[in-house]
């Protein structure tokens, strides 16, 4: 006859099995966390790339001629304004970061293979 546990240590036992299976369904990552001023550096960057999408947006909807009523500038001249924040922030954060020009000109090389492939409407004869 086989001995069985009684029944609070196996209770006990299969808590602690299941919290070890939990431990090890869970990624953990071995890189080192960011720095809080590298996470503000990255929060704002973030924010800014948002806001180039969305003057980008308001281009598209108004056109890139538009000028909104109170604004003295049009949503070119708006839009190249978030394109330079982004811009700022990149270099802070290739600074700061860990992020590489020579990753970043994998990224120049590959995107316009990229959009030669996928755009719909490059004019004919345009380089990009």
């Amino acid at each position: 006859m086989a001995w069985k546990f009684p029944l609070a240590w196996k209770r006990k036992l299969d808590a602690g099995n299941a919290a070890l299976h939990r431990s090890l369904d869970r990624f953990v990552s071995p890189g080192t966390p960011v720095t809080a001023f590298q996470h503000e550096l990255l929060d704002i960057l973030k924010e800014e790339c948002a806001e180039v999408a969305g003057r980008a947006s308001k281009a598209t909807r108004f056109g890139l001629d538009e000028t909104q009523p109170g604004q003295p500038d049009d949503n070119a001249a708006r839009l190249g304004e978030e394109i330079g924040d982004v811009l700022v922030m990149i270099e802070l954060v290739k600074r700061h970061c860990g992020v590489t020009d020579a990753s970043i000109q994998v990224g120049l090389e590959r995107k316009p293979r990229q959009l030669r492939k996928y755009m719909q409407h490059i004019p004919e004869g345009l380089e990009l």
